[in-house]
């Protein structure tokens, strides 16, 4: 099972593909990353050093791996921080392309903007609030809120916020770090989902996986 993971990459710390890819190795998948920028830690600390790749690197790097004939592998793409606006739009269009090879494709996007402040250029912030195309989205709380523009106070608005991105076309919303007065459990609940949400998603992997094995042995029959 191959995943293509488009994220960033830091020296220190863990997040992006340096959280992502080695998880998902340990699990026995075959997790392609290509990263977005490679910085010496998370922007969170307010300072860092490093280089944001450009758009057509990551294009640059992909069609590499499609030269090889391996794109017709790809069963999901995980994507994370994004630089600049013109990564989002290469991610956008690499997604599209691999599910023009294969439609089963699920695409999990990770909108990363910040925690409690924003942290990515306004052209990155302003692609996922008008362009934001995902099977799966997995926004925190901030994140979920300035992309609504809806406010998460309690139970009901949560829902709110969760239907507003379903109605753009995203089935599965996750939205972490959710800390509300009327849920007496806050993160241990809403983490309890997090964990059913990554099973549900590699069970469909595996689902694609079986259907398409199915497929090979009746062809062969």
């Amino acid at each position: 099972m191959c995943i293509l993971s488009i994220q960033s990459h830091v020296a220190y710390g863990y997040v992006g593909n340096k959280a992502a890819v080695y998880p998902l190795q340990s699990m026995g998948y075959d997790v392609w990353p290509v990263h977005t920028v490679q910085f010496s830690n998370h922007t969170g600390y307010g300072k860092w050093t490093g280089e944001i790749f450009s758009a057509e690197h990551v294009r640059e790097v992909v069609r590499g791996i499609e030269a090889l004939g391996k794109a017709s592998e790809c069963r999901a793409i995980l994507s994370g921080y994004m630089g600049s606006r013109e990564i989002c739009e290469a991610v956008a269009e690499i997604t599209r392309h691999f599910k023009t090879i294969n439609p089963g494709l699920l695409y999990l996007c990770d909108p990363v903007i910040g925690n409690t402040t924003c942290f990515v250029k306004p052209e990155v912030l302003d692609f996922f609030q008008t362009q934001l195309t995902a099977d799966i989205i997995t926004p925190n709380q901030y994140e979920a809120e300035t992309l609504s523009g809806m406010p998460i106070t309690n139970a009901t608005s949560l829902k709110n916020v969760a239907c507003f991105f379903h109605d753009r076309g995203t089935r599965i919303v996750v939205i972490t770090g959710i800390k509300l007065p009327d849920v007496a459990e806050g993160l241990c609940v809403f983490g309890f989902f997090i964990i059913i949400l990554i099973i549900f998603f590699l069970t469909l992997l595996l689902e694609i996986k079986i259907i398409i094995k199915n497929k090979v042995i009746i062809n062969k029959l």
